[in-house]
């Protein structure tokens, strides 16, 4: 496998305007949740509970837990409680928000010429939604689960850091088992996406999805800029051969440092005790 690639969701594999999108989304749940929290203040609340999840830092904590904990605290209802409403509110309202984005028709001639260079495919979208949402949201762009199958998709029941977090990007390749192809992110938001692939110090590619292929902005050896078909393009020209990513600077050892122990965690939470007990030699340490 040659290469791995970061690909972002909104705005880049499905058009979605957050100033838009963002403000209906709480205005639904405000109104699923109004018998548990007061209408008029759950804006400020979801709003606080987003901020909370984006400023984690701690390993041994995945952001449903954050968001969990922070509603729990503002709203003096159970945990346990707030879970039900919110996946519920995932299945049964999120589906009316659709109409709000539409599909980008590129998304899928990207999977199919990913998929034909035999690379390898994360789904890099914020995790701050759950898996549910993120599952709609790929079958509202025109890829359900029989046209495109990526090898991670982030959300919050199993993750520990957001974007822009160059440890959130650290995350992913831990659950890729840190492959040895080179690393490109691929995205449309400078702060969420490109800066901190510089910063991990991996090629990024910014999304425009107002340019039509073949109008590529920028073309530079660590990033580039143009329409989602762009990208190969882009990626044969600057660069005849694949090389390691190789993670040197200071952001991307500590952002490396930070999320060992995070994968560590998700592994250690889905383990059974026959695999904690496993010992590959009777003379030789098991996990615990």
């Amino acid at each position: 496998m040659t290469r791995t690639l970061l690909v972002d969701l909104d705005n880049t594999l499905l058009h979605n305007e957050n100033a838009v999108f963002i403000p209906a989304l709480v205005r639904a749940f405000a109104r699923f949740a109004s018998d548990l929290i007061n209408p008029e203040e759950l804006p400020a609340m979801f709003l606080l509970g987003t901020q909370a999840m984006i400023e984690n830092r701690r390993p041994d904590r995945l952001l449903i837990e954050v968001l969990e904990e922070d509603f729990a605290s503002r709203s003096g209802h159970s945990k346990e409680v707030l879970r039900e409403r919110v996946t519920t509110f995932y299945t049964d309202v999120f589906p009316g928000l659709k109409e709000l984005t539409a599909p980008v028709p590129e998304a899928l001639d990207f999977v199919r010429e990913a998929e034909k260079r035999n690379y390898s495919v994360a789904l890099s979208t914020n995790p701050l939604y759950p898996r549910n949402a993120i599952e709609q949201r790929l079958e509202w762009a025109g890829l359900n689960k029989d046209r495109f199958r990526p090898e991670v998709i982030t959300s919050f029941e199993d993750f520990h850091f957001t974007k822009p977090s160059p440890a959130y990007f650290a995350e992913i390749l831990a659950r890729l088992n840190w492959p040895e192809s080179e690393v490109i992110v691929i995205g449309d938001d400078p702060v969420l996406d490109i800066e901190p692939a510089g910063l991990f110090g991996v090629r990024s590619f910014e999304v425009r999805l107002n340019h039509a292929n073949g109008d590529t902005v920028q073309s530079t050896r660590m990033a580039g800029k143009g329409g989602l078909m762009d990208f190969f393009p882009w990626l044969d020209r600057t660069n005849g051969s694949p090389s390691a990513t190789e993670y040197e600077t200071p952001a991307a050892l500590q952002a490396v440092l930070r999320s060992t122990p995070a994968a560590i965690d998700s592994l250690l939470r889905n383990a059974s005790g026959s695999m904690l007990d496993y010992r590959y030699d009777e003379n030789e340490w098991n996990i615990t």
